[in-house]
Order: C-alpha cells, then sequence, then structure tokens
C-alpha cells in the first residue's frame, strides 16, 4: 500500500521518511500523484496582484460607511435581546473580533446585530492577525478609508481554493508558530555559561565528559528533516545542597517542550539553565515531600523525550524520593539520567 502525506500535515522535522521510489514520485513534476499545492508558489499569485492593483479606491460618489459613528442603524424594540442596551461602538468591536463565519451566526440570533450595517473598518479587519486572511500581507499598511474592503474581501475570498493560495496560507501558519517561538527567545535572555558549539566557536571548550540525554540529536552542519539539532551550549555548577528546582516550557506547534530549568540553593543562590521565564514557572516539588527546608542533593532525573527535546521531567533526590512528573509525559519515551557524585553538581543543555 502507497501513502503519500501531504504537505499541510506537517510541521518542519515531521514530514514522513520516505524511499527514494517514494520520494521521486512525490516530488518530482513528471509524476502524475504529486500535489499540485506542494509546487504552487505563494508568494507570486498573480490573481491575488491584479485585486490590488485593480482601481479599488474610493471614487468622488462612493459612501461606504467606515466606521460605528458614522454608520446609522435602527433595530425594533426587544426585550429578548440583551445586545440592545450596548452602546453602537461596543456592538462594532465584537463584529471586529468575530470570525467571519460567527458574523452571519450573531446576525441571526440578535436582531441588533442583524440591523447592524457591516462598515468599511469591519472588512479591513478581516485582513489582521488572527483573522482569515492575515495571510494576505499585500493588504498591510493600506487605509481602510481609502479603499473598498468589502470588495477587496470577496474578490480574495473567491481566490482561496486555488493551490498557491492554499500554499501560502498554510505556510504562513507555520511561519506564526516560528515568530512566536522567536519572539519568545529573543525577550528571554539564555542563562548558563556560554561553552563552545559550533554556533560559538570562540567560546571556552568545555573538554569535561558528560552522561546525555537527548531527542535524536544531529551535528549542526548535517542536513536533517527528522529529530533536533544543538544551537549553543551552556553549562551551571551547583555547590550547594537544593531547596527547590523550576522548570519553564515553551510551546511549538501546541506541543510543550523544557526550555529551561532553575535550582534554587540553599545558600540562596539560584543558577537557571537555558530559557528561564520566572513568571512562568512550575516548582517540580510544590508540596515539599521531596526537598526538605534543608535542602537535597540531585542524584538525577527521569526524562520523558520525544525526537525534538524533553517533554517532562521527574526529580530523583539523594534521599531516594521520586518527584512526580511535570511537563506532558503520557506515551512519551521515557529515560533515566544519573549525575555524577561530587562536591559539586554540573548541567550541560543546547
Amino acid at each position: 500500500m502507497q501513502y503519500f502525506p501531504g504537505a499541510k500535515e506537517h510541521i518542519p522535522g515531521e514530514e514522513r521518511m520516505l524511499s527514494r521510489r517514494y520520494y521521486k514520485q512525490r516530488y518530482y513534476p513528471q509524476y502524475s500523484k504529486r500535489d499540485p499545492m506542494e509546487y504552487s508558489n505563494p508568494l507570486n499569485i498573480p490573481s491575488l496582484q491584479e485585486i490590488f492593483q485593480q482601481t479599488f479606491k474610493k471614487a468622488g460618489g462612493f459612501n461606504k460607511k467606515n466606521d460605528a459613528g458614522e454608520a446609522a442603524w435602527t433595530s425594533d424594540s426587544n426585550p429578548t435581546d440583551c445586545f440592545q442596551l450596548f452602546p453602537t461602538e461596543i456592538i462594532y468591536h465584537i463584529l471586529i473580533c468575530l470570525p467571519s463565519k460567527d458574523v452571519l451566526n450573531v446576525k441571526l440570533a440578535s436582531a441588533t446585530f442583524a440591523a447592524l450595517p457591516l462598515t468599511n473598518t469591519f472588512w479591513a479587519s478581516r485582513f489582521q492577525r488572527g483573522s482569515e486572511f492575515h495571510c494576505v500581507f499585500e493588504a498591510q499598511g493600506l487605509q481602510t478609508k481609502d479603499y473598498d474592503w468589502e470588495a477587496i474581501y470577496l474578490s480574495v475570498k473567491s481566490l482561496q481554493n486555488i493551490p498557491s493560495f492554499k500554499n501560502r496560507r498554510r505556510i504562513w501558519k507555520l511561519l506564526l508558530l516560528v515568530e512566536e517561538l522567536h519572539g519568545r527567545l529573543i525577550s528571554t535572555e539564555l542563562k548558563g555559561t556560554t561553552s563552545h558549539s559550533f554556533f560559538e566557536p570562540d567560546a571556552p571548550e568545555d573538554k569535561r565528559s558528560w552522561n546525555l540525554a537527548s531527542g535524536v540529536l544531529y551535528q549542526p552542519d548535517i542536513f536533517f528533516s527528522y529529530g533536533c539539532t544543538s544551537l549553543f551550549a551552556r553549562t551551571i555548577d551547583i555547590t550547594c545542597k537544593v531547596t527547590g528546582i523550576f522548570l519553564t516550557f515553551a510551546r511549538f506547534n501546541s506541543i510543550k517542550y523544557v526550555s529551561g530549568i532553575r535550582f534554587q540553593q540553599r545558600n540562596g543562590v539560584n543558577s537557571s539553565l537555558g530559557y528561564v521565564v520566572s513568571d512562568e514557572e512550575i516548582d517540580m516539588d510544590v508540596d515539599g515531600s521531596v526537598l526538605s527546608k534543608d535542602g537535597c542533593g540531585i542524584f538525577g532525573f527521569y526524562l520523558a523525550i520525544d525526537s525534538r527535546g524533553v517533554r517532562a521531567l521527574s526529580l530523583l533526590a539523594s534521599n531516594g524520593k521520586v518527584s512526580t512528573w511535570v511537563g506532558e509525559h503520557d506515551g512519551i519515551p521515557k529515560t533515566r539520567l544519573l549525575l555524577n557524585h561530587g562536591d559539586i553538581l554540573s548541567l550541560k543543555a543546547g
């Protein structure tokens, strides 16, 4: 049985590993089973560009209402319609916040909304972040008052099923995921002592031997379509007993991964590794049943790891106690990482 996964089903790193035969059938145009969406240009869509090249500038006789203050509307009193008590501006704001399919539903459910005309501002909002046509970046920067946005909306809607537009929408959703993750990373300081790595070759080299636990890890100079690669190397040394351990998670494609860890030591020193966000931390020993007030040594960790990284952690203390799992661990492969014993506990992440 042959299986040809669609491009829209995967994010980078989740693609099925295909044999050379299937790869040729899937990715070369001379094979009829190739999905048109995979070779349709998402950037250059002539029919979309024509919409914005046409004369949608408002002519002198064009008088579509632009905002809630200009749009006149009336509705009969209806004691069962709670929305009739709202000011016009709030009603319009609700419409702008709703997805287009829900606008029709609310007009069917409420006479107040049914009597309200859709303004030019409403139609322009369909191209804003979070709306159905946010991927139409050609609309960004255009002044609402200068264009007939209802006409633009209807014209763009007629194109949404062509392969190039579907491809753009698919890629745009992926880019928003990357943007969210990138924004999170650049707003958070990377914690730990810098160590030599592929992308930081001038940093001091750490020649210690390490017990390793990771996802499917590839070297940074090797092409890969599955698993993960290390972008940095950071280390921390913990010299006192630990009174608290806290995890920070980062979400990508609705999956949470451990992005940082903080150790609270008995001497008051906090040692952080990775991307730690203080107001999003989760305490690994929230009830104090594993780490006492006087602190405890760390013997190791149980880890739930998929191909891309660590999904959950469980603490193994030197007193023999094991904490509950923190993170998503059900159905995830698990391993145990035992730490080297000594006066100093060292951890490395990348």
